[in-house]
């Protein structure tokens, strides 16, 4: 199986307008996913799913954003 567990992306802006007119130094947003994708020939439930005696649990996918601010 291939498998897709993180995927970050960040972007930090370097215009001087957007600064200024929010009195700010530094401004950078960021976005992390977790588990965002398996492929896989397996036959019924991804390779990587959680069990328990009578359950399987698939893998949890996460989505997270973030802001960074300097002044």
């Amino acid at each position: 199986y291939f498998d897709i567990s993180e995927v970050y992306v960040a972007y930090t802006f370097k215009t001087k307008r957007i600064k200024q007119a929010m009195g700010i130094d530094g401004l950078t947003v960021n976005l992390v996913a977790n588990n965002v994708y398996t492929f896989t020939n397996w036959p019924e439930t991804s390779p990587q799913m959680f069990k328990t005696s009578t359950m399987y649990f698939p893998m949890i996918r996460t989505l997270k954003c973030g802001l960074k601010v300097s002044f």
